[in-house]
């Protein structure tokens, strides 16, 4: 009996359109709205750290939990 070997789902960048396998690289695919959207992990990484900057997270001085705790939870 032969089996069929699972060739795992390859997703393409909705940013820099390279292909890449989330369960073995990371990354994330999902939607924004109604928009699908794929984001390997460096461009993942940088729509993260473009969000730190506008929202003014510093690592160094907080972390997401106390930044969201201070600003949303009055």
């Amino acid at each position: 009996m032969v089996r069929e070997i699972e060739k795992p789902e390859s997703y393409e960048c909705s940013i820099c359109e390279c292909s890449f396998i989330q369960e073995q690289e990371g990354g994330l695919n999902g939607q924004i709205g109604m928009l699908p959207v794929n984001f390997c992990p460096f461009c993942l990484s940088g729509v993260l750290d473009m969000t730190k900057q506008l929202l003014g997270i510093n690592d160094e001085e907080d972390s997401w939990f106390t930044w969201s705790k201070t600003r949303w939870c009055r």
